[in-house]
């Protein structure tokens, strides 16, 4: 991934936004380290000297979307279908009933921000089954 034009940085968390920095003199470099388990960002001052860090990812292709799937793959919940039916005891057929009537009742998925609700539908609905 180019990070050339890149001034602005966000980390987004459970809790919303844990570090936010727009200050339009910034530098943004991307380093992916510990066998590709660690995406490091360096936000440093356009006018700073480089600094001595491990190989950028500048040459290398970085997809977000495949860092952040591989995360939840590696962090996922148990589905409400699981947690009724292993934790709870319901029957199959109550958790189907339950889990087919949540879906229906979650709204349906359209694009109307920039925050993806589609995305957002649709990880929903993943996590009914």
């Amino acid at each position: 991934m180019n990070t050339n034009d890149v001034t602005r940085v966000e980390v987004i968390d459970q809790d919303g936004r844990s570090y936010v920095n727009w200050d339009e003199g910034n530098d943004v470099d991307l380093s992916l380290q510990d066998q590709g388990r660690t995406l490091k960002v360096f936000v440093s001052r356009r006018s700073e000297p480089p600094s001595q860090r491990p190989p950028l990812l500048g040459k290398e292709e970085l997809d977000p979307d495949a860092i952040i799937a591989d995360y939840f793959a590696r962090t996922k919940r148990p589905s409400l279908y699981d947690v009724m039916r292993d934790k709870l005891g319901f029957s199959s057929d109550m958790c189907d009933e339950i889990v087919d009537a949540v879906a229906d009742w979650l709204p349906k998925e359209h694009y109307t921000n920039s925050y993806e609700w589609d995305k957002c539908v649709r990880t929903i609905r993943e996590g009914l089954r």
